[in-house]
């Protein structure tokens, strides 16, 4: 068993969903369609900026891959997935999208974006990849700072 198997039956820790649905910033699906999906198929993204709102639409359309997993580690702070796959593919954690995380495939940094409400996913590009999420507790201090300046 993956280290992240551990509570099967459960909403999976991971997902290699292949097709994304994007919402606009700010925007929710309708509560039958999100009641409705199949989280292992489909991704919901939601933007978190204007910026993210204007990027998403490129790895939507092209992570339509799906991922292969191989083995891992996890860490509270730093979960480590062997992917492979043909072309791009989605890898979402059944972990909070909180500020601080980080995520990279092979040390080159990956966008993390906002996944079904409130979780993280990535674009893994296609071929064999170590993917790395990291949290870095002051990167979430100054996210909070800038939200509530002192």
């Amino acid at each position: 068993m993956l280290p992240w198997d551990a509570l099967n039956g459960f909403y999976p820790r991971l997902l290699t969903p292949t097709h994304a649905r994007l919402l606009e910033s700010g925007g929710k699906p309708a509560i039958k369609d999100f009641a409705n999906t199949d989280f292992r198929q489909t991704l919901w993204l939601a933007p978190r900026d204007a910026i993210d709102q204007n990027d998403l639409p490129q790895p939507a359309a092209q992570c339509t891959a799906r991922l292969q997993l191989g083995t891992g580690t996890h860490t509270p702070t730093s979960p480590t997935i062997d992917t492979r796959a043909d072309a791009p593919g989605w890898l979402a954690l059944g972990d909070p999208d909180l500020p601080g995380w980080q995520a990279s495939a092979d040390g080159v940094v990956l966008p993390i974006h906002r996944a079904n409400g409130m979780f993280r996913a990535v674009c893994v590009p296609a071929g064999k990849h170590v993917v790395q999420f990291t949290f870095r507790h002051l990167l979430m201090i100054a996210e909070a700072r800038k939200l509530a300046p002192l």
